[in-house]
């Protein structure tokens, strides 16, 4: 299907604390690189952003230890700002899993923007009243399911907490590991919604967002990938778990073992925030009513400034 997008696109990626790094600057290089797309950093405030990646910070005092301290990022815009752009293409990273206090209102990481009221009325807005393309990389699939935002669609996420996105019973998960999947009609509207696996997956997601919204002009997508230069033949070829197994039916110890370090701080938390949004079914309800009433049009969200 053919589909005429405009000509100048603007990439909005909704930032939060813990936030992995290549998730959206993989994505911003390449959408910086393609005519026609111009990338948008956001967040609730204006301050700086910790990234899950953390770089070495040293004392004044010698005989202190050096320290790590994350690599923090600055919002260009807030998400309440009036003068912010109006966001055609909606692009979640993911993150570390972070946590969220209910009494204090207070998270980090992607479980801190499942639950996090300003982050998730921000996601729904976008998506239903002013993008004509939204999506997620990475754990970010889980910030736009609990929202309601993948119900009804094809998704994917980081490989060891794919299986939690499977529990989400109106999404739906196809197997293996995926980097790019893309739905080109959301609730009978032409609107896209698309998902990306693990980190590294943004730079082919965003390529091939590049490509489909070109309006049939591949050297959008060619240009943008020379001028960055993506031409990936990596030297060893463990980045996927099928691959990391080498050829065997069932997972291989590699994985296993790796798989195992990221239980505690990592699978097990999303297992807990998974099971707490499906828990809450009301709330659910409520988020999937208001996703159902989308604007047909951008509303007041046209009058933003290109």
């Amino acid at each position: 299907m053919t589909t005429d997008f405009p000509k100048t696109k603007v990439v909005g990626f909704p930032l939060f604390d813990k936030v992995t790094l290549l998730d959206f600057a993989g994505a911003t290089q390449i959408f910086a690189d393609a005519e026609g797309f111009t990338p948008v950093w956001l967040a609730p405030e204006m301050r700086p952003y910790q990234t899950s990646e953390k770089t070495v910070n040293i004392t004044e005092k010698k005989e202190e230890e050096e320290q790590q301290q994350p690599i923090c990022i600055q919002p260009q815009f807030t998400f309440s700002d009036p003068n912010r752009p109006r966001i055609d293409i909606l692009f979640c990273p993911g993150g570390a899993s972070g946590s969220y206090d209910d009494n204090s209102g207070e998270g980090n990481g992607f479980i801190g923007a499942m639950f996090d009221e300003t982050y998730q009325d921000f996601v729904t807005e976008v998506a239903n009243e002013e993008a004509y393309c939204y999506g997620s990389v990475c754990t970010g699939a889980f910030v736009l399911a609990a929202a309601g935002l993948f119900d009804g669609y094809t998704a994917t996420t980081y490989w060891s907490v794919i299986e939690e996105l499977r529990r989400f019973p109106n999404i739906t998960v196809p197997e293996g590991y995926p980097r790019v999947l893309i739905n080109t009609e959301v609730g009978g509207e032409k609107k896209v919604c698309f998902s990306g696996g693990g980190v590294s997956s943004s730079l082919d997601l965003a390529l091939a967002l590049v490509n489909h919204l070109s309006n049939d002009d591949p050297l959008v997508a060619q240009k943008a990938q020379l001028k960055s230069q993506y031409a990936p033949k990596p030297i060893i070829n463990f980045g996927d778990p099928s691959e990391a197994s080498q050829g065997m039916v069932e997972e291989s110890e590699f994985v296993k073992d790796v798989r195992q370090s990221q239980n505690s701080g990592f699978i097990y938390p999303t297992q807990c925030a998974v099971t707490k949004i499906l828990n809450q079914g009301e709330v659910s309800k409520k988020r999937r009513g208001r996703n159902n009433k989308q604007t047909r049009g951008r509303g007041d969200a046209g009058t933003r400034r290109r």
